[in-house]
């Protein structure tokens, strides 16, 4: 099995200090400023194999199905595996270490057209409490913490 190691990415106040490599990664989300967001790299060796963008503490400010409120967490804003290591665990494995930063912490995320990742991988599916679906994302919870 690889061994991932989890880094916080220095945040400057213009924008997360990623290596810019755009290959592999969606460079929109890579290299915009968002206050209050803490920014990790998850390594083999030197090598990337994923990034996360996380907001501590997050509230969720809809109501959602099976979620008491009120509800405060981590949110995983973004999250992305480099496209040469996807499928191969390394999305499971460096939510992993995310779970380990965050201990006895609800870990919420919301899918961006990767539901069959987020239910993949055992977190749990909350729909809106007013049933609307219209433009919103899917609310995705770790279900172990």
């Amino acid at each position: 099995m690889t061994v991932l190691k989890i880094h916080q990415v220095p945040n400057s106040s213009y924008s997360p200090s990623f290596e810019h490599k755009p290959e592999g990664f969606n460079t929109r989300w890579w290299h915009e400023h968002h206050d209050g967001m803490d920014w990790f790299n998850f390594l083999h060796g030197n090598i990337e194999l994923a990034r996360a963008g996380v907001i501590s503490p997050y509230t969720l400010e809809a109501d959602y199905k099976e979620v008491i409120h009120p509800c405060t967490g981590v949110q995983i804003a973004f999250f992305e595996v480099h496209k040469e290591y996807r499928r191969k665990g390394f999305g499971r494995s460096s939510l992993e270490l995310i779970k380990q930063k965050y201990p006895d912490t609800k870990i919420f995320a919301f899918s961006e057209n990767a539901d069959d990742f987020w239910s993949g991988i055992g977190w749990i599916y909350h729909p809106r409490q007013d049933d609307h679906i219209g433009h919103y994302q899917k609310l995705y919870i770790y279900n172990g913490y």
